[in-house]
């Protein structure tokens, strides 16, 4: 809608100009005698009907009854019915479905043409199932130049998808889903201690003198040492 006030504000201020050079000129551009011409850009604007709803901003706001015969002034200087009140608001109501059906209808209209274009390009349509991941590209960073949105990532982190209903998808961030991420944890600890109950008793000390015992006893302190320093010895080696 400011886009199309500046437009209307060029061709006001400055109604001589071509095409062309009205697409050239920014809002910097305006000649500063805009302020005269602010009203009659505005009347425009909400008696210029809108071709995605076909009604006019005025009609829509403020309920004007259309494509009807106007009331004879007689008619219209008395108080009005409590009737007549109850069929102006079905009106308005009837007015603002109409309003949205028209905007529904253009909807499905790029619907069609953009599904049309994405089927005749690989890979085509993409379904995502639940629990698989995706990522949301965004696709509004494509068109700004504000300094703050340059360092932006335009891909979001992981996302898993929960469901889907026709074109949009339910997702859930990995934080919020760590049911998996802590199963996985409790498993590697509990392998971990079982493998650490292992290296005590089956680690042997090549070279060590003594019984078996005495290997075992020793074998274990030195696991032990290992695991409070964080490495093994250098001039140590042990078999399983």
């Amino acid at each position: 809608m400011n886009r199309k006030l500046l437009g209307r504000l060029k061709r006001l201020c400055v109604p001589d100009l071509g095409e062309d050079e009205y697409e050239k000129m920014g809002k910097d551009d305006i000649p500063a005698n805009w302020p005269d011409h602010f009203d009659d850009a505005l009347e425009y604007l909400n008696k210029h009907i809108l071709p995605h709803l076909k009604f006019t901003l005025n009609e829509l706001l403020l309920s004007l009854v259309i494509n009807t015969a106007c009331t004879p002034k007689s008619m219209a200087s008395k108080e009005p019915k409590h009737a007549d009140v109850i069929v102006q608001m079905a009106y308005m109501d009837q007015l603002c479905l109409d309003g949205y059906a028209a905007i529904v209808e253009y909807a499905e209209k790029c619907k069609v043409e953009f599904d049309r274009n994405v089927t005749v390009r690989a890979p085509k349509e993409v379904i995502f199932k639940a629990g698989q991941l995706m990522q949301v590209y965004q696709n509004d960073l494509d068109f700004t130049f504000q300094v703050g949105c340059k360092m932006e990532p335009k891909w979001s982190a992981p996302q898993c998808v929960v469901s889907r209903d026709r074109n949009p998808y339910k997702l859930k961030t990995l934080e919020v889903s760590t049911q998996l991420h802590e199963a996985q944890e409790a498993i590697e600890e509990t392998w971990g201690e079982e493998e650490k109950k292992v290296d005590r008793v089956e680690v042997v000390v090549m070279g060590a003198e003594g019984n078996e015992a005495d290997m075992l006893f020793e074998s274990t302190e030195l696991v032990e040492g290992w695991e409070a320093s964080g490495s093994p010895p250098l001039d140590s080696s042990c078999v399983e």
